[in-house]
C-alpha cells in the first residue's frame, strides 16, 4: 500500500505550471494596434509632410540652391528611416520594448527641435534628415514586430490598417503644417510636430507592450537573410519601390505649381488627395490579401502605378488629369506599405506547414 500510495503522489508533485499568454486577435491586441496605428501617423507620416517641407525649400528658403543638393535633406530622413532601424533589435534587447520606443520619441524630438534653429541645407541633413530619422526609424521597426505577435487570423487587415496610419498622418500634418508656416514660420511647424510627436509617441509607447516575452538576436544584420529566398528578393524590390514612391511624394506639389501656376499651398494641399486614396489602398490590400498572393498583389499594382506615372503625370500638364492621377496612383502605389511583413510571414508558415 506504501508503494501504491507514494506512486499515486508523485503527479501531484510533478503538474506542470502553464503561464498563460494574452489571446491572439482580441482584448489587448486592439489597444497595441490603435497605438502602433498612431506612432505610425508620426513616424511614417513625416514622408508625406515632407512634401511641404521639402516644397517650402525649393520655392522659398534656398530658392538659389540647386535641387539636388537640397534633396539631400529628405534622401537621408528616408534612408534613416527605413535603414536605421537596424540598430532597433540590438537597443531592444539591452533596455526593452517600452524604453526603446520612449527612446525613439526622445530621439525624434530632438531632431525636430534643432531643425527649427537650422538655416544651412547641411544643419537640417543632420536635424532633420539623420538625428529626426533615426528616432522614427525604431517605431517603424517596432511596430512590425509587436503587431506580428499579437495578431494572427486578422493579420493583413492589421497591417493594412498600420500603415494606412502614415498616410492619415498625412492627411492631419500637410494642413496642419502649411498653417503653421503661413502663421508663423518653419521653425514654429518643426516645433509644433516635434511636441505632437513626443507627446503622442511616448504616451503609445507606454502600451505598446510584446504579447510574449521577447528578446531578439544579438545581430544588427542577419548573414542567413541572404540566402533567405524570399527576404533578399524582397527587400531589393522595396528598394526600387520606395525610391519611385518618394519621387513623387517629393516632388509632385513642385511639379503642379511649375506645371500649371497653382500657389504652393493649393499644391500642398491638393496633395492630400494621394494620401487619401492611400489611406483607402493600403486597407483595401490588407483585406484583398486574404484571397489573393500578397506577391502577386504588389507586383500588379506596381506595375500599373509605374503606367499611370508614364501616361498621367509625365506627359500632361493639365491639373484635372493631375488630380485624377493622384486619386488613381494612391490606391496602387500602396499595397508594398501594407503586405511586404505579412508576405514575409506568410511564406514562413506556408513552409512550416509543408
Amino acid at each position: 500500500m506504501a508503494e501504491n500510495t507514494s506512486t499515486i503522489n508523485k503527479p501531484e508533485n510533478n503538474i506542470p505550471i502553464i503561464q498563460l499568454e494574452p489571446p491572439q486577435d482580441e482584448g489587448y491586441a486592439w489597444i497595441v494596434l490603435i497605438s502602433s496605428f498612431i506612432c505610425s501617423m508620426f513616424s511614417r507620416g513625416s514622408f508625406a509632410s515632407f512634401s511641404v517641407f521639402q516644397t517650402y525649400y525649393l520655392k522659398v528658403m534656398f530658392v538659389n540652391e540647386p535641387a539636388d543638393k537640397i534633396a539631400w535633406i529628405s534622401t537621408c530622413c528616408t534612408s534613416m528611416i527605413f535603414g536605421g532601424g537596424i540598430f532597433a533589435s540590438k537597443i531592444v534587447r539591452r533596455i526593452g520594448m517600452r524604453n526603446t520606443n520612449l527612446l525613439a520619441s526622445f530621439i525624434a524630438l530632438t531632431g525636430l527641435i534643432l531643425a527649427s534653429f537650422s538655416t544651412q541645407i547641411w544643419q537640417l541633413v543632420l536635424t532633420q534628415g539623420i538625428i529626426f530619422g533615426f528616432g522614427s526609424s525604431i517605431y517603424v521597426n517596432t511596430n512590425t514586430s509587436i503587431l506580428t505577435m499579437w495578431f494572427n487570423k486578422h493579420r493583413g487587415l492589421v497591417m493594412g490598417i498600420t500603415a494606412s496610419g502614415s498616410v492619415l498622418g498625412g492627411i492631419i500634418l500637410i494642413p496642419l503644417v502649411n498653417k503653421l508656416i503661413d502663421v508663423g514660420s518653419i521653425s514654429w511647424a518643426f516645433r509644433v510636430y516635434g511636441i505632437m510627436f513626443f507627446v503622442c509617441t511616448s504616451i503609445c509607447a507606454i502600451l505598446l507592450k510584446p504579447r510574449i516575452p521577447y528578446k531578439p538576436l544579438d545581430k544588427v544584420i542577419d548573414i542567413k537573410l541572404l540566402k533567405d529566398p524570399i527576404a533578399l528578393p524582397l527587400s531589393f524590390g522595396g528598394f526600387f519601390i520606395q525610391a519611385a514612391i518618394y519621387v513623387l511624394v517629393l516632388y509632385f506639389p513642385s511639379s503642379m505649381m511649375d506645371n500649371t501656376g497653382i500657389s504652393r499651398n493649393t499644391a500642398t494641399n491638393l496633395y492630400m488627395i494621394y494620401n487619401l486614396s492611400s489611406f483607402i489602398g493600403r486597407i483595401i490590400s490588407g483585406i484583398i490579401s486574404k484571397r489573393f498572393d500578397p506577391s502577386m498583389i504588389i507586383i500588379l499594382d506596381h506595375f500599373l502605378s509605374a503606367v499611370l506615372m508614364m501616361t498621367m503625370w509625365f506627359a500632361t500638364k493639365n491639373l484635372t488629369v493631375y488630380i485624377a492621377f493622384m486619386s488613381i496612383f494612391g490606391i496602387t502605389a500602396t499595397p508594398y506599405f501594407a503586405l511586404s511583413p505579412f508576405f514575409k510571414n506568410w511564406d514562413t508558415e506556408l513552409r512550416i506547414n509543408k
